[in-house]
């Protein structure tokens, strides 16, 4: 008898700055907000399904190396020493927060992203507001299953 291994597709619909675009070949193709970078997988051991010209146009790509730091960037094109960047916490929300629709800011973490010497990019949050936003964002989640348990 055959068998088959199964894949499960991870989501994060309420990335609006981040895409996992393609992978495959040890490599990752990734977006972070404007940039795109190549990185190192070893789990992705599939031929990639993007046409090579779209792994072209990346910004940079991790050569790795003996260095301490297990390598370095390699820049294509300019990318800026830091960017903003931005997580949604509101269900689905693909877009900038819409105060006539209801939408609130407080329901967005913004960022500061940026390459590392290593293979990852580095994200800077402000502590004190994340905790603020994840107290906030739990509670509503844990009172919303509060109450579908005691309507049942």
């Amino acid at each position: 008898m055959d068998t088959f291994a199964t894949f499960s597709v991870l989501e994060s619909p309420n990335w609006q700055d981040y895409e996992l675009l393609d992978t495959g070949d040890g490599l990752k193709l990734e977006r972070f907000g404007p940039y795109t970078f190549i990185r190192p997988e070893v789990q992705a051991m599939w031929k990639r399904a993007l046409p090579e010209q779209e792994w072209q146009k990346a910004h940079a790509t991790f050569q790795p190396t003996n260095e301490e730091s297990g390598g370095h960037w390699v820049f294509k094109k300019k990318v800026d020493e830091r960017w903003k960047m931005r997580y949604n916490f509101a269900p689905g929300s693909y877009k900038q927060p819409d105060p006539q629709a209801g939408d609130k800011k407080e329901d967005q973490i913004r960022f500061w992203a940026m390459t590392t010497p290593g293979r990852h990019l580095g994200f800077f949050l402000k502590p004190p507001r994340i905790g603020t936003l994840l107290r906030q964002y739990f509670k509503k989640r844990t009172t919303s299953r509060m109450r579908s348990k005691e309507a049942q």
